[in-house]
């Protein structure tokens, strides 16, 4: 290999004729050279094997900073971001203090807002949301999914006529815009509720995310909520029912008969198997506030609306049961029942105490109790 070039002034003096220097000097300076460039060119040789053994980490870890930083940017939706807290530590104790304070706030919006009742379209707040239309039928193994143009006939004709006997099932899930700001659009469900009609699953997810919120601080809700999925797949907050990302459960716990065992998710028996109202109570008053209790009923001729009855507990025998309102355990039993159509005139037959109690002890049970996660 041929080396660059050293200058040197006895070149110059050489080219004008003067004369040469002492040959030993040209040796050891070129000699010194040699052995500065040699050993600089080996510890970059050296650098570029560690560098390619460790199948390129730091530009990999340079490149996740630069993921890092793009994605942490704030969504702008005309309000300044909101600035980092300069103390990061958090309380548990005041969180959760936060938390369910931030819960009863929001259940006072328990009978109060609109309730999305079977056959009516969805109502949402458009400027933050859009709205997806999951049709289920029974003939269809496989549920169908549509984004909501905002016009009634789209949906009526989704649902089909009222004489058809399949019995279509239609679900709202609710896609944060790309533009809006999570906390924004969560925080003004509770203040702008008039611009929503929600059914009772939804407002408990409504709540806990709005509790969230509040007990978490806007800056660190939305670093949470503005780009979920990230390792599989990327996407915004979603509010799906059971399915909303970001969400989490400790427990849960399913039956589907009155007197029956409640059994965790996967099928195992967890001990649980209250045969009476009283039974319940006790389960209930063990569970956090901030969990999800929902009681079924099993009347055949009861409204589809009130089938199945999701709530929050936000108390002491205390639940947030939309349409409801803020109730106790007692009072959502007796909410469910209904009174029997008369015959073939299709009219309905007042029941009296007497029978209101039995259909209760008969037909409503607790079906489902969830201990979420708070964060």
């Amino acid at each position: 290999m041929t080396r660059p070039r050293v200058f040197d002034p006895a070149d110059e003096q050489s080219e004008q004729g003067r004369p040469e220097p002492p040959a030993p000097a040209e040796p050891a300076l070129l000699a010194l050279q040699r052995a500065a460039g040699n050993q600089a060119v080996g510890q970059y040789l050296q650098r570029t094997r560690a560098e390619r053994g460790e199948k390129g980490k730091g530009e990999k870890a340079r490149a996740q900073q630069r993921r890092r930083e793009r994605d942490d940017k704030p969504q702008r939706d005309g309000r300044p971001a909101e600035p980092v807290p300069d103390d990061v530590a958090e309380d548990p104790t005041e969180y959760d203090g936060d938390y369910e304070e931030a819960l009863k706030d929001f259940s006072e919006l328990a009978g109060e807002m609109d309730f999305s009742h079977t056959g009516q379209p969805p109502r949402f707040d458009e400027r933050y949301w859009k709205c997806t239309l999951v049709v289920r039928r029974p003939t269809h193994p496989r549920f169908q999914r549509v984004e909501y143009t905002g016009k009634e006939q789209q949906y009526h004709a989704l649902l089909g006529p009222e004489s058809d006997d399949e019995e279509t099932e239609i679900d709202f899930e609710y896609t944060l815009e790309s533009s809006a700001t999570p906390s924004v659009a969560i925080r003004s469900i509770y203040t702008e509720s008039e611009r929503w009609s929600l059914d009772c699953i939804d407002f408990v997810v409504a709540a806990r995310l709005y509790a969230e919120c509040v007990a978490k601080g806007d800056f660190f809700f939305d670093l949470k909520y503005r780009d979920l999925g990230r390792k599989i797949k990327r996407g915004p907050l979603k509010m799906a029912q059971h399915a909303t990302t970001g969400l989490t459960t400790k427990k849960l716990w399913l039956r589907g008969r009155q007197g029956g065992e409640f059994r965790v998710e996967g099928g195992d028996a967890n001990g649980h198997a209250p045969t009476n109202f009283a039974e319940e109570d006790q389960l209930l008053a063990t569970l956090p506030i901030g969990s999800r209790a929902m009681w079924t009923s099993s009347f055949t001729e009861g409204d589809p609306d009130m089938e199945n009855e999701n709530t929050i507990k936000v108390g002491r025998d205390l639940y947030a049961a939309h349409p409801l309102g803020t109730v106790s355990a007692a009072e959502i039993r007796d909410e469910l029942v209904v009174d029997p159509v008369n015959g073939p005139s299709g009219t309905k037959r007042k029941l009296t105490a007497s029978e209101r109690r039995q259909q209760s002890r008969e037909h409503i049970y607790l079906s489902e109790v969830e201990i979420y996660d708070r964060h």
